[in-house]
């Protein structure tokens, strides 16, 4: 759970500012700005590295849990709670390092996006965590989802 709060942490910087309007000279009717949206939690679900990692953890838990199931004796019982302990804190390391790695890709994203298509704000719509909604925005989320799975190829 700690990696939800973490990722909901990170993903609070995501809010991107684009390419800003010249200021409105006296007398200069001022445009509304344009609004792009990111649904940071389905970005970082659909990432297949965030899977690999699930897949990596509930194998290797699953093998330690059975092994836990069968220990015969004491000693080693404790052992592969140590065991699942030190897994544990490898697992919430690389999960951890992975998600501030794709929280500055997605805000990179985000900011290219901005200034392609000529956004002024990149709100970031996070489950996790009470944020601004707008519904209005452009989504930005398939297209930085498909620049993040293609950028490795």
């Amino acid at each position: 759970m700690k990696a939800h709060y973490r990722i909901a942490a990170l993903a609070m910087l995501v809010v991107v500012c684009g390419c800003q309007p010249p200021a409105a000279k006296e007398g200069e009717k001022v445009s509304p700005l344009k609004l792009g949206t990111v649904d940071v939690m389905r970005v970082m679900e659909e990432q297949p590295e965030t899977v690999q990692i699930r897949l990596d953890w509930a194998t290797q838990a699953g093998q330690t849990y059975t092994q836990l199931a069968n220990a015969t004796d004491k000693a080693r019982y404790d052992a592969l709670q140590k065991q699942i302990a030190e897994q544990s804190v490898a697992w919430q390391k690389r999960m951890d390092t992975f998600m501030e790695k794709s929280v500055a890709e997605v805000e990179q994203e985000a900011g290219k996006l901005a200034r392609e298509r000529g956004l002024d704000l990149v709100v970031v719509d996070n489950t996790l965590t009470k944020t601004l909604k707008y519904n209005n925005g452009e989504d930005l989320t398939t297209d930085i989802l498909f620049r993040l799975q293609n950028a490795g190829k």
